[in-house]
């Protein structure tokens, strides 16, 4: 089976780029993608020659988050194996958050759902101007709670409260308003851009590095405890099997609009 995420380079100076590998689903995630993801992030934590970690998404566009195609399959199945998903996810996300080398998320095209969960995961995020991103779930009748604290601290609970509740499309213009993008180039230009960003990285001494990200972590206090983090997977999985959300992933499957959906 052809891996979903690999690790597609390890450079001399030790960066590493994870590529996400399902250009013909514009790499949405499914199960078999989270554990490889997760494997990929274990293995290079483990890494000591890692210096800086790239994640890149093969093809057109960057991430589409879900795989509605598997969240349909997931619909069918019960809460324990809703909440094992739900876990899964949010434990994958927040390993990539907790990285303790630097991370760049390098971003084309379209970065949909959990895809904004994946950047907001990052240190730093380079995208394309004619890049798209939408927190889009609560338009298929989901909810995106595990990704909440990842995008509290990037953009803040006004800019989530607004993107978060329409699903609405924004461009990389307002991405980077909002502090959901560090940087934006022109098309064509993300390699320059990235290697500007790993040039000033790579001054920087790792174990002082690995501090400061363990540090900025803990004050920040938009972070979840333990408590409040199995309640958002909890909710996160039991939206998923209800039957707005069969609606909406229905909705998407069959080309028409969900039944709350005025115009």
């Amino acid at each position: 089976m052809k891996s979903s995420v690999c690790i597609s380079n390890i450079s001399k100076n030790g960066v590493a780029t994870i590529e996400l590998n399902r250009p013909n689903v514009n790499n949405a995630y499914d199960e078999h993608f989270l554990k490889e993801f997760a494997g990929c992030l274990v293995k290079l934590k483990c890494d000591q020659s890692v210096r800086v970690l790239l994640l890149k998404g093969r093809g057109e566009n960057f991430q589409a988050g879900a795989d509605l195609a598997w969240l349909a399959r997931m619909n069918q199945q019960d809460m324990k194996t809703n909440q094992a998903a739900s876990s899964l996810t949010a434990q994958t996300f927040w390993a990539l958050d907790s990285f303790p080398k630097p991370t760049i998320a390098v971003v084309q095209g379209r970065c949909m759902g959990g895809g904004t969960g994946i950047v907001s995961s990052c240190d730093i995020v380079l995208a394309e101007k004619s890049s798209r991103f939408a927190i889009s779930e609560v338009l298929w009748g989901l909810v995106a709670n595990i990704i909440f604290p990842q995008l509290v601290s990037r953009i803040g609970v006004s800019n989530l409260r607004r993107y978060a509740l329409t699903g609405e499309q924004f461009d990389a213009t307002e991405a980077h308003k909002i502090g959901l993008v560090t940087e934006t180039c022109q098309d064509g230009q993300l390699d320059v851009l990235t290697e500007y960003f790993v040039s000033k990285l790579l001054r920087s001494a790792p174990k002082a590095v690995e501090i400061s990200k363990i540090g900025l972590k803990r004050v920040n206090k938009i972070y979840t405890d333990s408590v409040e983090y199995e309640r958002l997977i909890t909710e996160h999985a039991a939206k998923r099997i209800d039957a707005e959300a069969t609606e909406g992933i229905g909705s998407f499957f069959g080309k028409k609009k969900p039944e709350w959906f005025l115009e």
